[in-house]
């Protein structure tokens, strides 16, 4: 009995341990298509507890070949009904408190209709070999599949105050997204298997 309850106990720590780590990325490698104009995109999801998200926007710059020299504004959609968002940090450059909203050519994060896009404006210089982060959290909501993710850029020339510049739209690419399971799961588990271990025994 005892060497059940500690094999238990260890296979719910284990549990726990790999869950609280596990995430669901998207990486575009070849989204030129999509408006990349050579940059990589990656957008990383892993539970935060307690039903909320830290979400990994980032854009790599390597192989980049458009004109302007920055980017103004990032966003991302793969949480679903999350009640806020907010920026935790980012990488390069100074950037806006989150909010929801879409990216598009009206305006920074100006964007109508997109009550899951959480966006971020600001400025960061585009530099040859170099790569950039945006770490957010949401709050609520539920993770999308990823072949409902999206990831937005706008890039822009700092000097352009009515910025018209191109915007990245690069979509997941219909590969279904894993859920990320929280702690919580293993512990329910694990208690599961206390619960059950002197029925098991009586059956021996």
């Amino acid at each position: 009995m005892k060497s059940f309850v500690r094999l238990a106990l260890l296979l719910g720590l284990f549990l726990s341990i790999g869950g609280s780590a596990k995430a669901t990325s998207l990486s575009l490698t070849t989204c030129d298509s999509q408006g990349c104009e050579g940059s990589d995109v990656f957008l990383n999801v892993e539970s935060a507890g307690g039903g909320n998200w830290n979400v990994t926007l980032t854009l790599d710059s390597t192989g980049y070949y458009g004109p302007k020299d920055g980017v103004v504004q990032a966003g991302f959609k793969a949480i679903e009904g999350a009640t806020s968002i907010s920026l935790i940090s980012a990488s390069d450059g100074n950037w806006s408190a989150a909010k929801f909203a879409g990216i598009n050519s009206n305006g920074l994060c100006a964007g109508p209709g997109e009550p899951d896009f959480g966006c971020t404006r600001g400025y960061a210089n585009i530099e040859t070999d170099k790569t950039y982060t945006w770490n957010f959290l949401a709050e609520g909501g539920t993770m999308l599949g990823t072949s409902s993710w999206a990831i937005k850029f706008q890039y822009c020339d700092q000097s352009d105050t009515t910025c018209k510049g191109h915007i990245v739209s690069a979509h997941g690419d219909g590969t279904p997204g894993n859920p990320v399971p929280e702690p919580s799961a293993a512990l329910v588990f694990t208690a599961g298997l206390l619960i059950a271990a002197p029925k098991l025994r009586r059956r021996r």
